[in-house]
């Protein structure tokens, strides 16, 4: 990864792939890294400045590069604007929206395979209590107004409950489909798919609050 230390954020926007011209028709909002070659850039254009015979409007796009931003592939992302980019593993997670004409967002969740940069479509939701998180690559969580879910974006039939009537509503992803969380003095793992459960730590002291990221446990009182 030492060749991006030689960029700034402000130096990558000002590259120019196939006619892009940041600055002007195009807005870029966030930067993902997937591996030491490959660099995405995320954001929307305003279609009509580079086509005057269309109208108005924006289109969410990607532009992707696989050899060290020397060149860039164009990838439209059907939807008006960009949300949010996450890269891990083998594919990014790219949340788009657009609003329909009720000013409903219509949000899209969409997977880059992170070495063709084929694109495919996997969810669309207007559900204003739906939210997704914690993608690994493979497994997302989905929060909701009922039953929160461990969801496998490559193959949606493979979803797993989490059973917040058991442990609690307080509870953290940690990848694949395993969930932390805190159950009187302990803090416990389990597999939602395996059923299997460890006890993490036993804790001495009582507390109001713990996190669990990046395998690493804070406790506040």
């Amino acid at each position: 990864m030492k060749w991006i230390s030689k960029f700034d954020f402000f130096d990558l926007y000002k590259v120019r792939p196939n006619g892009f011209n940041p600055g002007s028709a195009v807005s870029l909002k966030k930067i993902a890294i997937p591996n030491e070659n490959t660099i995405l850039l995320a954001g929307f254009k305003m279609v009509w400045k580079f086509n005057e015979e269309k109208k108005g409007g924006s289109v969410a796009v990607l532009f992707a590069s696989n050899d060290k931003r020397k060149t860039y592939k164009e990838i439209l992302l059907n939807d008006e604007d960009f949300e949010d980019i996450d890269s891990k593993g083998d594919y990014t997670l790219i949340k788009s929206y657009t609003m329909n004409n009720e000013a409903v967002k219509i949000h899209q969740l969409q997977l880059l395979n992170n070495k063709t940069f084929e694109l495919t479509k996997v969810l669309e939701y207007s559900d204003k209590s739906i939210f997704y998180s914690y993608f690994d690559g493979k497994y997302i969580l989905q929060r909701n107004e009922s039953i929160p879910k461990i969801i496998n974006l490559l193959n949606l039939k493979e979803e797993y409950s989490i059973p917040t009537n058991e442990i609690g509503k307080s509870f953290f992803h940690i990848g694949d489909t395993r969930i932390v969380y805190k159950k009187k003095q302990e803090i416990i793992e389990i597999n939602l798919r395996t059923k299997e459960q460890k006890v993490l730590s036993q804790l001495k002291n009582k507390y109001d609050y713990f996190f669990y990221i990046d395998n690493q446990l804070i406790l506040k009182k």
